[in-house]
């Protein structure tokens, strides 16, 4: 491999706590650009500490959104400058290599495992997203591609409805459990929580997309139970972060795009317009996968300001096809799909495990 173990901890080290600009976008579009480096540096087999402008100025998969935000080409020029200092004064840095050296002993004082990207247990998934983790750090057991491909992220807001939500977390997570999928989570308090335990109780597969490192606080604090359940019983928790880092935005938005890149589809249980689900949703919708919507409608909840966002989800999916069978490409062409009573989750898992030959909704 190009880079040592150790050399990938000080790129994560890198990457996770330097930053540029003074606003999230602007810090997300850093965050991205350092990641596209790193992936550019792999491919082409060029350390980045040999020729970093080298490697920097060679892509410009990252510009597009610049000229989308109206950035000049000085602007583009300041994060490339940017990013080469911090990779030049990184070489000998005594700091740095004291840094390095911590995260490397809390991964081995709480089981954590670290998976380059140049690493074959590094998903394939995961590497398909433009500007791919750097590193990612598993407690548990990652599921393999077969183990991914059949996954579904079931997520949601974190101060949902007490009795509809939970309910239908259950039947999810029942639905997932009985075909063998994986409910892959964030571990977020309310709808995340629910599908959490809900996939527990019922003796499924669940695991866990978090947005900080795993030898930090779990967060919410009040999950750190649930966190050791889900490593104890054959799951997972998954982060791009190093091991001592807290959540923040930023991290909260990256781990949005991993665990929609992680899964085949989603399920929305609910959401109002302000909560991160909708990131998720975004980047889900980009790569073309089924999104799941729990539907309102006739339900105490319609109209309520909790499910907005599941409203304004509903008013973007395509009718064609949904009331009758339909093939494979007139169904992945939806995207959106209303949820009732499950039934229409159910045949869906039926379908993509080869046990119907059509998508009877």
């Amino acid at each position: 491999m190009l880079y040592s173990l150790r050399d990938a901890m000080k790129l994560s080290v890198l990457y996770c706590t330097s930053e540029f600009g003074s606003t999230w976008f602007e810090q997300i579009i850093y965050k991205n650009l350092f990641a596209k480096a790193i992936d550019t540096s792999v491919q082409m087999q060029i350390s980045l500490w040999d020729n970093p402008r080298y490697i920097v100025n060679y892509f410009d998969t990252l510009e597009r959104l610049f000229t989308a935000k109206k950035y000049r080409e000085e602007q583009i020029k300041k994060y490339k400058d940017k990013l080469v200092e911090v990779l030049e004064k990184s070489r000998d840095n005594r700091v740095i290599e004291e840094r390095v050296e911590n995260e490397m002993i809390l991964c081995g004082e709480h089981d954590i495992q670290i998976i380059p990207l140049e690493d074959h247990n590094y998903p394939s998934k995961a590497r398909q997203i433009e500007s791919p983790a750097p590193t990612l750090f598993c407690k548990g057991l990652l599921p393999n591609f077969q183990g991914l491909e059949q996954s579904v992220a079931v997520i949601g807001m974190h101060e949902p409805d007490l009795e509809l939500t939970p309910q239908m977390a259950q039947y999810v997570a029942l639905a997932l459990k009985e075909k063998g999928w994986w409910n892959i989570s964030g571990l977020s308090s309310g709808c995340d929580t629910y599908a959490h335990i809900a996939s527990l109780e019922l003796g499924g597969k669940t695991g866990a997309v978090v947005p900080y490192g795993l030898a930090s606080l779990v967060h919410p604090l009040e999950n750190t139970l649930l966190a050791d359940a889900i490593v104890e019983r054959g799951g997972f928790l998954l982060s791009e972060m190093i091991p001592s880092m807290e959540a923040n935005r930023i991290s909260i938005i990256l781990r949005d795009r991993l665990q929609s890149a992680l899964t085949t589809a989603l399920f929305i249980l609910e959401t109002d317009l302000e909560s991160n689900t909708l990131i998720t949703v975004d980047h889900s919708l980009k790569s073309k996968k089924t999104i799941f919507v729990f539907d309102p409608t006739g339900s105490p909840l319609e109209n309520q300001s909790t499910v907005l966002g599941n409203e304004l989800l509903l008013s973007l999916k395509s009718n064609d096809g949904l009331n009758s069978a339909f093939s494979y490409d007139t169904y992945r062409d939806s995207h959106i799909i209303g949820v009732t009573d499950g039934t229409v989750f159910k045949n869906w898992l039926d379908y993509m495990n080869g046990d119907s030959d059509s998508m009877i909704c």
